[in-house]
């Protein structure tokens, strides 16, 4: 990164943002929707503007994103539904510093597409990934590494007649740059996992599956009664969310076992296939190789250096915290002390006081917060950020 390198935020609308309700925080959450919300950053000399559109678009009810140097600007997307900053000024593991956009053109949309720009100057596209539900880059380990999880979303939506509205856990993607090659280290994240391939079995019920197997897996609406139909397509779901979970995590002996045990024996070769026939669609088909490395032990992972003081401290691009019921009218102010990984997402969080009810709001809020990470020496890293949010009824 240049020496000359500079960051600064201009707060345009909603920027920092306390938002209050009973209603729990989205899924996913983005900086800008339906023209909600106004950001600008720059690094560099390279400025990123995400909004609603200036003049004209969608009744102002559209985003709009461009970076911009010199007298020259990209349009990153313009009249989209959603347009989140999800990274600015981080390093994936290119060696320079990017910005990355997920992009949803239009609320019936499945999915989002995650465009990275460098921000040398001038900034150039360096990849466009499509087809994921969500995209979110983070130091997951918090030991200097990038990784953007996203799923396989568009892949699955329509796939044995499904929804994604049926579907609880789209298959997991994991990817990381190398250099200039994007991998799929999904398989170094196995506990991840393992926690969604518990729940899932434990709600399948011995009894529920083995009527499954005795259909002809299909589940044709003809061949069912109407009380049959719902029960059993629940359980197919599950199944195959199952075989998904072993399989994106690089475990296809297993995945294969699970479904020869838990699939009708005569179409289990028919699903097999059009599971890989997915998968090869999907996020595979935009990588460039697929780890097999195993997950790290806990003690051989060498944490990043936390930085308590940096030249540039972490500044938000998006906080926004979904206050719960039990957090109650007296406590007007939280303090929250937070470590900011290198991508500017939080890894870990601790509120001050005894309230659990604001505790569990943080919480729940804080893995969508974004952050432009602290820099030392022009370099993002990983630092202490404290906060005091005040609770406006």
């Amino acid at each position: 990164m240049s020496t000359h390198s500079h960051s600064v935020i201009s707060l345009l609308g909603l920027l920092l943002v306390v938002a209050l309700g009973c209603g729990e925080a989205h899924g996913y959450d983005v900086l800008c929707r339906d023209g909600n919300t106004a950001f600008e950053a720059y690094l560099s000399g390279v400025t990123v503007d995400v909004g609603p559109p200036t003049r004209g678009g969608l009744a102002g009810r559209s985003c709009r994103a461009l970076l911009s140097w010199d007298d020259q600007e990209i349009v990153v997307a313009r009249d989209v539904a959603e347009l989140d900053l999800d990274l600015f000024a981080a390093d994936l593991g290119l060696g320079y510093p990017v910005a990355a956009f997920q992009i949803k053109k239009s609320a019936a949309a499945c999915c989002m597409t995650y465009k990275i720009y460098s921000l040398q100057n001038p900034p150039q596209l360096l990849r466009a990934l499509r087809g994921g539900g969500y995209f979110s880059a983070a130091d997951t380990n918090l030991d200097g590494q990038v990784e953007i999880w996203t799923d396989d979303a568009a892949t699955v939506d329509g796939f044995e007649g499904l929804t994604l509205a049926q579907i609880q856990f789209p298959p997991t993607c994991v990817l990381r740059f190398n250099h200039d090659r994007l991998v799929d280290v999904s398989s170094e994240f196995q506990p991840y996992f393992d926690r969604e391939i518990a729940e899932l079995r434990a709600r399948l019920q011995p009894g529920q599956v083995e009527r499954f197997k005795r259909t002809d897996g299909r589940l044709a609406a003809s061949t069912l009664s109407a009380a049959d139909q719902l029960p059993l397509l629940t359980v197919k779901t599950e199944i195959l969310e199952l075989v998904w979970a072993y399989l994106y995590s690089n475990r296809e002996k297993k995945a294969w076992q699970m479904l020869a045990e838990m699939w009708p024996a005569a179409d289990v070769a028919r699903i097999r296939a059009a599971i890989l026939l997915m998968r090869a669609r999907g996020m595979r088909a935009q990588v460039d190789e697929v780890s097999t490395a195993l997950p790290p032990l806990e003690t051989d992972i060498q944490h990043a250096t936390i930085y308590d003081s940096t030249s540039k401290p972490a500044q938000p691009i998006m906080v926004r915290l979904y206050q719960s019921a039990g957090l109650g009218k007296r406590r007007r102010k939280l303090r929250v002390d937070l470590i900011i990984d290198g991508a500017g997402k939080v890894w870990s969080v601790k509120v001050s006081g005894k309230n659990q009810a604001a505790f569990d709001a943080v919480k729940r809020s804080t893995s969508n917060w974004k952050f432009i990470p602290a820099l030392v020496e022009h370099h993002p890293v990983a630092s202490r950020l404290r906060m005091n949010i005040a609770l406006e009824q």
